[in-house]
């Protein structure tokens, strides 16, 4: 990978590439860092993984569950922790930066199309409801 020519390699958003042991996580694929989630879908507030039938926060960094990222929009968040790493970094070294976002995704049966209600407000206009709420998510 990267790494061979010194890049910083750096992942944020969703990994999905498998997580059955750690060996297959971002950590240990050859990023130095990761902000994100390691399942295919999850909750875009509250940041639990939906895909299997038992529960659990699925918003990392690293290895470990971002506890303070709780109730922050997953757009937003990828938003902030790339602009973030990009800021961070030494403008003389080399960056390798993966952002996968997880917008426009509705992974969640009990919250379809899940966007930050102010924004959703801000397009009254566009109708149907659902579609205000996918335009909400693209916005």
């Amino acid at each position: 990978m990267a790494e061979a020519i010194r890049y910083k390699n750096h992942i944020v958003g969703k990994w999905h590439l498998g997580h059955y042991t750690r060996r297959y996580t971002p950590l240990e694929r050859g990023f130095d860092s990761h902000v994100g989630f390691w399942t295919g879908h999850h909750h875009m507030f509250d940041h639990s993984a939906v895909e299997t039938e038992t529960w659990g926060l699925d918003m990392r960094r690293g290895y470990d569950v971002a506890y303070d990222l709780h109730g922050k929009y997953t757009t937003h968040v990828i938003r902030d922790e790339a602009v973030a790493r990009i800021g961070n970094h030494s403008v003389g070294d080399p960056l390798f930066l993966y952002v996968a976002h997880a917008a426009v995704h509705s992974a969640n049966p009990y919250d379809f199309l899940p966007a930050p209600d102010v924004t959703v407000a801000g397009l009254e206009h566009v109708e149907p409801y659902p579609r205000r709420k996918f335009a909400a998510m693209l916005s």
